[in-house]
């Protein structure tokens, strides 16, 4: 989420604390609870409202919680949708992944702010 209020933002905004990382665990949460068929009906009204506060509150990070929601999901699908055969492999590599993207975008995102 993080990564994605670095590159979406301007480059003088500020942005402070973890509200994108728990987007993230919230999505996953979701993510992983219905792939065990687990009951997500509490779960699915508190990212609704938390993104009616992202949307509705001026200075609020849209792309931070936005980013949080898809690296979250993404993750989380990793991990709990990775074929039972090699699951440990294609989950570190599905991780690693992400990890590697998220980085590149930071760097490419640096690289063009200092020119």
């Amino acid at each position: 989420g993080n990564v994605a209020a670095y590159l979406f933002t301007p480059q003088n905004a500020q942005a402070a604390g973890a509200s994108t990382s728990i987007f993230g665990l919230v999505l996953a949460m979701i993510v992983v609870n219905r792939r065990l068929r687990l009951d997500i009906s509490q779960l699915i009204p508190l990212l609704v409202v938390n993104l009616i506060f992202t949307f509705s509150i001026p200075n609020v990070s849209i792309a931070g919680h936005i980013g949080g929601l898809v690296v979250g999901g993404a993750v989380a699908f990793v991990l709990a949708y990775a074929p039972t055969k090699r699951r440990s492999q294609i989950q570190a590599l599905g991780c690693a992944a992400v990890f590697v993207v998220l980085i590149v975008a930071a760097v490419l995102r640096t690289q063009a702010i200092l020119g």
